[in-house]
């Protein structure tokens, strides 16, 4: 699924990104999803004072990325705007 998949949802919500993933799995489309943390290997506290992510929250500290097949997409992109 790797070469024929499209960005479905990309963002900082947890809260969204699961809603998302719900209403996906409740409707039987198959998806994949990528978590990524913007703080890893920043180093030490001055590091992120200098790099500007303190005191950033860590509810936003992630971004989520949920990844569809391109012929689901089109059903995909519906489920989740209506």
């Amino acid at each position: 699924m790797f070469f024929n998949r499209r960005l479905l949802y990309k963002g900082k919500s947890k809260e969204r990104y699961n809603e998302i993933r719900n209403i996906l799995e409740l409707n039987g489309v198959r998806y994949t999803e990528k978590i990524e943390n913007e703080n890893k290997d920043k180093g030490p506290m001055v590091d992120k004072m200098i790099v500007g992510t303190w005191p950033k929250s860590e509810n936003y500290s992630y971004e989520y990325f949920i990844f569809v097949n391109k012929d689901d997409y089109d059903i995909a992109n519906h489920l989740i705007t209506t």
